[in-house]
């Protein structure tokens, strides 16, 4: 039996991003643009999150895994990375190194802030706080060869991202996009 709390705040962590991704701005605004939830419809959440602007990311979308567990919001929701990333702060199991996740947790933050954070980590990664070192070395040794890997990974790994040439959606059924300007 899910716990009633649990159940109130999940449905308004989750309807607030599925109204937000009706929407261009929003998306344009976290970089989230779809989410699929479980069988249950609770628990396990894969989010699609574009690549951020002006990062080696930007050509891509990329599949988020959120499992929030029994003690959740109390306790972190887990997330990784189910495309495979080439990021100093995301291990080769798609494991995230961001401190909401673990000792800077709070029950006030919602799953969007989460995916925001994400998001900013992509934009600019922390080398100082690795879960890969060799990547943070090379990130701090000579960040042009990461850019290029980084580049790479996401051509080779990630889903290609929309553009506005050929209007396509990674998941078009679930986003409206009567507003879009392109």
């Amino acid at each position: 039996m899910v716990n009633p709390f649990f159940r109130k705040r999940f449905d308004k962590d989750i309807k607030s991003i599925i109204e937000g991704i009706k929407h261009k701005e929003y998306r344009d605004r976290t970089n989230i643009i779809n989410v699929t939830l479980g069988q249950d419809e609770t628990r396990n959440i894969r989010f699609l999150i574009r690549g951020p602007p002006k990062s080696p990311y930007e050509k891509g979308v990329f599949e988020v895994e959120c499992t929030v567990g029994s003690e959740w919001p109390f306790q972190p929701p887990q997330m990784r990375f189910l495309t495979k990333v080439y990021h100093p702060n995301i291990n080769s199991s798609g494991t995230i190194c961001l401190n909401i996740l673990k000792h800077e947790w709070s029950a006030s933050l919602s799953l969007e802030n989460v995916l925001l954070s994400i998001s900013s980590l992509l934009e600019d990664p922390n080398p100082n706080d690795p879960l890969d070192s060799a990547v943070a070395s090379m990130y701090k040794t000579d960040k042009d060869k990461f850019i290029k890997t980084a580049q790479e990974w996401t051509d080779k790994y990630a889903t290609p991202s929309p553009t506005p040439k050929d209007k396509k959606r990674a998941s078009p059924e679930d986003v409206d996009d009567s507003d879009d300007d392109y």
